[in-house]
């Protein structure tokens, strides 16, 4: 599977009802970070430092802006303060054009392409990136928006509301509504054509965006009343893994996330829930078959489907609250996805860890726990190898690298990692590193994430690769154009590249690396 990097914090706010040009002591500096190898030019960028850490940044492409998020620290820099700032960079003039002071708890921050949201609890307010002024209100919580942003799925009032509302944006009227229970929230929202989504939310629910209308099947994705005791001891275990939620249950007897993804193939939906697995007719939602699983055996998990057959994972975790936890068992199998035949079940050994990630290679299922990797026959389910991964204490796997990898050479030049050893495994860790697992011949090669290099970018022929040391720019040949830092989460706009560095915000011109590249 492919990793998907964490990213986002949940940040709570209250925003005053317009923008202002608040107070923001900051500097700016032109400093290097980089050298283009083809010029022999220094590349430099111009540097903003403020006086609070940089929690997150968005681009607004419509507006040309980048809308900055600080938060204030403690004296000690061991905790964050109850308040910060919004501020508005304007990409054309390369300044601060607006800014907004933030007030933490209980409100919720959103930064999405072209939109700015803060909300609570049944409030939403839309504020404008251009200028930072408050440009709407509504008395709803948003899940989903579509027809360009033009519309979107709520539920008004309370968390236990189970009426979904479709919303007008341009006038905050309701355009349908229909009942959604979100006992246990939204898993996931699958959109199947330009005019149908699934959610996923105590069952299927189909749904026609444009009237609301479609079938739905109710089934139990998570379970109230849970055991306290179970709880308490695996509540402190951090497998670092994203819920996918849209909405996560606080009560502290309510486990959630006991479903899997909703595999759509062939004008079919399948789908697994506490309870069973089962085949439905996507245009009727008509059962076609249906697997019932023993109690307290599943979990979260994974289908996917290989010729006509229907594989599962079952990774032995669910959530309290956005906190993973232990729950059911880790194990594979594999059905007739045509009858729901049982061709394989086999328990997994994670010696009472949950299975982290899978991948899939050839005609085998490879597997990661925190601290061994498993590959199992496709067509079986039978151990082929295992090994345990030989990690530093308390380091942890955290999952496959799906990204593209790349090897510093002893030649100080790059090469894709799969070229260099196409039998390889790549996995991250809880402590940042890169290793490279081989189990053939029951043998393994480990090396340090300092030799491994992350694609985070590509523009115009251009790579930007960094490790957890430096950062290089390749060509399409993987030559090595430039070194130069890299952090964070780095965005390209019109040929300028932008990241965040603690309390630096830095703003660097490629176009003397791209003129030395063509």
């Amino acid at each position: 599977m492919k990793f998907k990097l964490l990213v986002g914090f949940l940040l709570f706010i209250v925003i005053q009802s317009h923008a202002q040009q608040d107070e923001l002591p900051f500097s700016t500096t032109d400093v290097e970070i980089g050298f283009c190898l083809k010029n022999n030019v220094p590349i430099l960028a111009h540097v903003i430092e403020f006086d609070h850490p940089i929690i997150d940044f968005e681009l607004h492409p419509q507006f040309d802006i980048l809308s900055i998020q600080l938060r204030e620290i403690t004296n000690s820099g061991k905790y964050f303060k109850n308040k910060g700032m919004l501020v508005g960079f304007d990409l054309n003039k390369s300044e601060i054009v607006w800014t907004r002071k933030l007030k933490y708890q209980p409100y919720i921050l959103n930064q999405r392409e072209n939109q700015i949201l803060w909300r609570k609890p049944g409030k939403t307010i839309f504020i404008n990136p251009s200028t930072g002024i408050d440009q709407s209100n509504f008395n709803y919580n948003f899940y989903h928006f579509y027809h360009d942003n033009q519309a979107a799925l709520s539920y008004a009032g309370t968390v236990k509301s189970s009426t979904l509302y479709s919303v007008d944006l341009k006038n905050g009227k309701p355009l349908w509504e229909r009942k959604v229970k979100q006992d246990f929230g939204w898993n996931y929202l699958d959109q199947l054509n330009d005019s149908t989504i699934l959610i996923t939310s105590s069952g299927l629910h189909h749904v026609n965006i444009n009237t609301g209308k479609g079938w739905e099947v109710n089934t139990k994705t998570g379970e109230k009343d849970y055991t306290g005791t179970i709880v308490a001891n695996a509540a402190g275990v951090a497998l670092g893994l994203l819920t996918g939620m849209f909405f996560v249950s606080t009560d502290h007897k309510t486990i959630t996330g006991v479903v899997s993804n909703a595999l759509q193939m062939e004008q079919s939906i399948y789908q697994a829930n506490r309870e069973f697995i089962a085949k439905y007719d996507e245009l009727t939602g008509q059962e076609l078959w249906k697997h019932e699983f023993p109690k307290n055996l599943c979990s979260k998990s994974s289908l996917f489907q290989i010729d006509s057959f229907l594989y599962m994972v079952n990774y032995g975790y669910a959530y309290h609250g956005q906190t993973p936890v232990f729950y059911g068992k880790p194990f594979i199998a594999c059905f007739d996805a045509s009858s729901g035949k049982t061709v394989f079940f086999k328990e997994v050994e994670a010696e009472k860890f949950a299975i982290r990630d899978f991948e899939l290679k050839e005609d085998r299922l490879c597997l990661v726990t925190r601290n061994k990797l498993m590959e199992f026959n496709i067509q079986t389910g039978e151990l082929i190898r295992s090994m345990n991964a030989n990690l530093q204490p308390e380091e942890k796997i955290m999952g496959y690298l799906g990204a593209e990898v790349y090897t510093y050479m002893s030649d100080k030049s790059v090469q894709n990692s799969k070229q260099v050893n196409p039998t390889a495994t790549f996995a991250y860790t809880n402590a940042n590193n890169i290793h490279e697992f081989n189990l053939d011949n029951n043998t393994a090669i480990v090396n340090e994430s300092t030799s491994f290099f992350i694609e985070k970018l590509r523009y115009q022929g251009l790579r930007f690769l960094s490790s957890t040391t430096k950062s290089l720019i390749i060509d399409a040949d993987e030559n090595i154009v430039a070194e130069i830092e890299l952090s964070g989460k780095p965005i390209l706009f019109k040929e300028t590249l932008y990241y965040s560095k603690g309390t630096k915000f830095y703003t660097i011109s490629l176009e003397d690396i791209l003129s030395a590249n063509k």
